[in-house]
């Protein structure tokens, strides 16, 4: 899937492989996208912010074309996955805008770099150690929370339906049905269905346990 103007890069950070969309000219500004999708969340908006903003659509670990490592999955890590993509390609400040699970890792990573970030957008997410967390984790429309931190389970009943399972989840949520065209559907859940990408996408969830942890402690922002 390609935007003219745009180019796919695959950035070295640590030991892993991160598949990146950039393009544009001015001041950089990281894009990170949330479950079940991929740097494709942004295309309608990357033109916009390309003519005046380096646009850096990140795919985050398990996620599109992005490595899938065994671990590293809280928030911190992914935060510290995103910082290595931009100082890599050489900014050492930038903005970051954020969706779903991206706004908890814009968050984290705004955290853990504060002198890095020069804007935050935080997009359609609470986060956890917030004082409503346990509470709004429990609301009907966050069902999948509990579900996918299950151990297993949502592998055994999502591989092999992951149109029916992304479709779902995305309409379910939608307040206009007509922002996500079939193909958005079709292109998320080919993602999905990637080797690794579902089990590390889950493992994102997984980890809410520790994110926790270490908003509360402050251990995130050290």
């Amino acid at each position: 899937m390609n935007i003219e103007g745009f180019d796919h890069r695959m950035v070295l950070v640590g030991d892993i492989r991160l598949h990146i969309v950039i393009g544009g000219e001015g001041p950089p500004v990281a894009l990170i996208h949330g479950f079940p999708q991929t740097w494709w969340e942004w295309r309608h908006v990357m033109p916009g912010l390309a003519r005046r903003h380096t646009v850096v659509a990140i795919d985050l670990r398990d996620a599109g074309h992005s490595d899938k490592p065994q671990g590293g999955y809280d928030k911190a890590t992914l935060a510290g996955d995103v910082h290595g993509v931009m100082a890599t390609l050489g900014y050492d400040r930038y903005a970051v805008c954020g969706h779903d699970i991206g706004a908890m890792t814009a968050l984290a990573l705004a955290l853990t770099h504060r002198d890095a970030v020069s804007h935050l957008a935080v997009l359609d997410a609470s986060q956890p150690g917030w004082n409503r967390w346990v509470t709004n984790s429990h609301e009907q429309k966050v069902w999948h929370f509990a579900f996918h931190m299950q151990r297993d389970l949502p592998e055994l009943l999502i591989r092999g339906r992951e149109f029916e399972y992304v479709s779902a989840f995305i309409y379910d949520r939608a307040f206009d049905m007509g922002a996500f065209p079939l193909s958005d559907i079709e292109e998320f859940a080919r993602s999905l269905a990637r080797p690794g990408n579902l089990k590390g996408g889950l493992e994102w969830y997984r980890a809410f346990p520790l994110d926790m942890r270490m908003q509360r402690t402050g251990s995130a922002s050290l």
